[in-house]
């Protein structure tokens, strides 16, 4: 009978044993895993602006690139950086401002849930920091501040633009300063978001109209904040050749 029970003690043992192993090496997988992030770019046929952005960032495979223009160049040059590879065609009289938001929405229908976040950038960027140490101050911002719902750099070509001061954090740095009079605001420039966040951008005509709709709409919940370095600078000023 003592043996007995000693067996059942024994059995019981190794069965809390053998899950505590499984937990505690499933809690380490997830303390290591990388978060997923869906990288995207977007080019309107400046082939070699383009590829001083990619050579800016050439650890990364996108995967998607919109190609928004006529250049085979541009095409191929992105079909060798991305896994899939979209050319949209829109009416000639379609504005710039909207093929931007039409490419964008294109692009928001590519990713799927499995992914945590999302990197966009578009051809006239170059990044002269590692673009992973970018995704990492990013998420960690994310991450830590529910009311931050984009992330992008400091832009060096440029000086650093007004930050919003009523806003308080432990772990943000810096709050862009709504533009338009709101608080909140939205940007296209190099930026890191959660997926579940992404706005419907075929609603909006432009950046500047999304902008205005984030910040009346959210106010102080949906905040874009500055990483504390500075990342990349804007090489395509005034250049665009969107569609041609």
């Amino acid at each position: 009978m003592q043996g007995h029970k000693y067996y059942c003690l024994s059995v019981i043992f190794l069965v809390f044993f053998y899950n505590w192993i499984i937990f505690e090496n499933h809690f380490k997988q997830k303390i290591k895993r990388k978060p997923k992030v869906f990288k995207s770019i977007i080019s309107c046929g400046r082939p070699s602006i383009l590829q001083k952005t990619l050579n800016s960032v050439k650890d990364i495979f996108f995967d998607v690139a919109v190609s928004d223009c006529q250049s085979n160049l541009t095409k191929h040059i992105l079909n060798s950086r991305a896994q899939n590879l979209i050319f949209p065609r829109y009416p000639a009289a379609t504005r710039a401002e909207n093929r931007l938001m039409l490419n964008m929405q294109q692009i928001k229908k590519q990713i799927h849930e499995d992914f945590e976040f999302w990197f966009h950038l578009e051809d006239d960027w170059v990044f002269d920091k590692n673009v992973e140490q970018f995704f990492e101050e990013a998420i960690g911002i994310l991450t830590s501040d529910s009311n931050v719902f984009q992330v992008i750099g400091i832009n060096k070509s440029v000086a650093i633009p007004k930050v919003n001061k009523t806003y308080t954090s432990n772990t943000v740095l810096r709050i862009l300063s709504g533009g338009h009079g709101y608080a909140g605001s939205f940007t296209f420039n190099p930026f890191v978001m959660r997926t579940r966040d992404i706005p419907e951008f075929a609603n909006f005509g432009s950046e500047m109209a999304l902008s205005r709709f984030v910040g009346k709409t959210f106010g102080m919940t949906r905040l874009v904040a500055l990483t504390r370095n500075a990342y990349y600078i804007h090489i395509g000023q005034n250049q665009s050749t969107v569609g041609h």
